[in-house]
């Protein structure tokens, strides 16, 4: 089992869930009304490319359900997080119950966490309006940090914003964790169908 590619998307996830939302007076303002809107729908899906430093590419996705329900996909493994238990497998395999709790792996996706790291955000910057995926958006760039399970990872950011929603389309994050830099584009769907249930 590849429990420290999980925390490692932890981290990055965690990241790419900083978000923002259409222009007012004081852009960071704007980042803590994005997890409002975000808190207010409650799931979604989103589908990342991380580049590490080394090259390699690391493609994952996840369904999440506020605030206790993930489904993450990696190219190594598939885990779903439920509350008391969670469930890995690796290509080949059949689902397994881990021996451990993952949900704390996970604390960077849950709405209130999301808050508290928006509150850290420094340096941002408003880009204007423009088109990603299809919706019309407002772009916003700004640095941020977060720490997952004692680890500490900070980031450069920019996030597109829907402007009828105020929910994030894309994000594209420069990070550093646990000495690893990275660059993830990551796309987020609000609208699409969200389940989340025990595979066994």
């Amino acid at each position: 089992m590849r429990i420290r590619s999980l925390s490692a998307l932890a981290l990055s996830a965690c990241l790419a869930l900083l978000a923002a939302t259409t222009a007012h007076a004081d852009p960071k303002a704007d980042l803590l009304a994005t997890a409002e809107a975000m808190g207010k729908v409650g799931k979604f899906k989103s589908s990342s490319t991380i580049t590490g430093d080394d090259g390699k590419v690391f493609k994952t996705s996840a369904q999440v359900i506020w605030p206790d329900r993930f489904h993450i996909v990696t190219d190594q493994m598939e885990a779903i997080i439920l509350p008391g238990k969670s469930y890995m497998k690796q290509p080949g395999q059949a689902w397994q119950v881990l021996p451990v709790d993952l949900s704390q792996m996970v604390a960077g996706f849950r709405a209130e966490n999301m808050k508290q790291s928006m509150a850290s955000t420094t340096n941002v910057k408003d880009l204007g309006t423009s088109e990603v995926n299809g919706h019309a958006v407002h772009g916003y760039e700004y640095d941020s940090s977060a720490t997952v399970m004692g680890q500490t990872s900070k980031a450069h950011s920019k996030m597109w914003l829907d402007v009828a929603t105020g929910l994030p389309v894309r994000q594209e994050v420069d990070g550093e964790a646990m000495g690893h830099k990275s660059h993830t584009v990551q796309d987020y769907d609000f609208t699409s169908p969200v389940k989340i249930e025990a595979p066994i």
